[in-house]
């Protein structure tokens, strides 16, 4: 019995170790509102027609133009985050395209445009995407 348990030991001990952060509690409530929305994301991938308003890809463009205001202000999303006063999971998931219709509003918009310091953001992303989802 001990031998294989040092045999289970040895094993193991050769296997990477978990990054800390994964113990994390800010990865764990990233986790679980993941875990949260990909229901709701299968959803959309199978109603809506790709490149239409709404589809996966819409909003993963949609994602990518605030994504990309952001770097260009050389702005991390934590520091988004902090001005827009929302968790930095909200900006996360929104630039990666798993925004909730919802969630994508003008008064998102125009909070994002201002912590990035983008004033024409907002009438950007209205011209590319379209009036409120």
């Amino acid at each position: 019995m001990e031998q294989n348990k040092n045999k289970v030991e040895r094993e193991l001990g050769d296997m990477p170790k978990v990054p800390d952060y994964v113990n994390s509690p800010e990865f764990r409530q990233y986790m679980d509102e993941l875990f949260e929305r990909l229901p709701a994301y299968a959803q959309r991938a199978a109603a809506v027609p790709p490149e239409s308003k709404g589809s996966i890809e819409w909003y993963g463009r949609a994602g990518r133009l605030l994504w990309e205001a952001r770097e260009k202000a050389g702005l991390s999303r934590y520091e988004v985050a902090e001005r827009m006063h929302v968790p930095v999971g909200k900006v996360r998931f929104i630039e990666v395209g798993l925004a909730d219709e919802r969630e994508l509003n003008d008064r998102f918009l125009e909070s994002y445009a201002k912590a990035v310091g983008d004033p024409d953001l907002y009438a950007r992303f209205r011209k590319a995407f379209g009036p409120e989802v």
